[in-house]
């Protein structure tokens, strides 16, 4: 785990190589693999929407055409526009995979990072936040409720129905 100062530089440099350039704009790296953007602008914002999870007529108007029906559901089933937006929702899958043991690496780095400034709040912090996520650590709520339960009736009862109603037999109160 890198500190977010160079965490921050390596996005940017990651930016900076996936640009488009302008002699070769059908062509972009990402995830460490050439992508092949459609070289019909069109179609690319049209296989973009679709990879977003809009619906097929939805992404057509969105790519610039007339709305029709038929022609968003003949363009959904072109293979080159089927193979793109899978491209497209391959690469989004592989940047958000968070995994588990991955957060609880991060916390522990945090932690240690933290333990190494002298910043000893943010460390007891990271490593509640590790804990939880092993499933080591339940927050509880204290409940203070009284549960108490109010029965009303047309008239009091006497002590002699009271104790019949509420309390075990062979118990006996006393005034």
């Amino acid at each position: 785990m890198l500190n977010p100062t160079t965490e921050l530089n390596l996005l940017e440099k990651e930016i900076s190589e996936n640009q488009v350039p302008e002699d070769n704009a059908h062509k972009t790296k990402a995830a460490g693999r050439r992508v092949t953007a459609l070289l019909n602008q069109r179609h690319e914002k049209f296989a973009q929407a679709l990879a977003e999870g809009k619906s097929a007529i939805e992404a057509y108007k969105n790519a610039g055409y007339a709305p029709n029906d038929g022609n968003a559901a003949r363009l959904k089933g072109n293979e080159r526009i089927r193979a793109r937006v899978a491209e497209l929702q391959e690469c989004a899958a592989a940047h958000a995979a968070v995994t588990l043991q991955g957060l609880i690496d991060e916390a522990a780095d945090i932690q240690t990072k933290a333990m190494a400034d002298g910043k000893y709040s943010a460390a007891v912090a990271a490593l509640t936040v590790k804990a939880k996520l092993a499933g080591l650590w339940v927050d509880k709520a204290e409940n203070n409720a009284n549960n108490v339960v109010y029965h009303i009736a047309d008239h009091p009862l006497t002590m002699d129905e009271w104790s019949e109603k509420w309390c075990s037999p062979g118990e006996n109160i006393s005034n």
